[in-house]
């Protein structure tokens, strides 16, 4: 069993919990005749720093899946009273819960939006790279990153996009 809380201001615990208004999820055992939870491992639902206060729904054949609120209680007054919206809700995904992990992956319904498909594989990234088929500002990406060496895992990088906005439609 898994619940997930979005506690206010925490202090990171290792690799867990950076960005401060996140979201936690905590896996363990319940006891309903007892009504009491006991934790056995708990970690982060999100890495990112806009994922705040999901909710699930179980579908008709079972899935359990999640959405949140892509905004960051930090960022809230940054906001002018012009702006139509502020956040958005982030992509449902689909939950499961294995070796005592909380793992998401995206919809399979989300399939349906995928076309034009670009592929790159093998590519290693020095300095800035322009990849040719990949345009405008709505992009679905899998990306797998491994370091270069290995006694220097982790290195900063930023993927970018809109450097050539194009309007059309979504599959063109």
């Amino acid at each position: 069993m898994g619940a997930a809380y979005s506690p206010q201001d925490m202090l990171p615990e290792g690799f867990e919990y950076h960005n401060g208004n996140g979201t936690l999820c905590l896996i363990g055992d319940f006891d309903e005749d007892a009504g009491v939870f006991q934790e056995i491992h708990n970690h982060s639902v999100d890495y990112g720093i806009d994922f705040y206060a999901p909710q699930t729904v179980l579908t008709p054949d079972g899935r359990r899946v999640m959405i949140g609120w892509m905004q960051n209680w930090d960022s809230c007054g940054i906001r002018s009273r012009e702006e139509p919206w502020f956040g958005q809700m982030s992509l449902p995904r689909e939950l499961l819960v294995k070796n005592n992990r909380l793992y998401q992956k995206p919809l399979k319904e989300l399939e349906a939006l995928r076309c034009s498909k670009v592929e790159y594989a093998g590519v290693t990234v020095t300095d800035t790279v322009w990849l040719d088929g990949i345009k405008g500002r709505m992009i679905d990406m899998e990306l797998t990153v491994r370091p270069g060496d290995p006694e220097d895992l982790y290195q900063k990088f930023a993927v970018r996009f809109s450097g050539s906005f194009q309007c059309g439609s979504l599959c063109e």
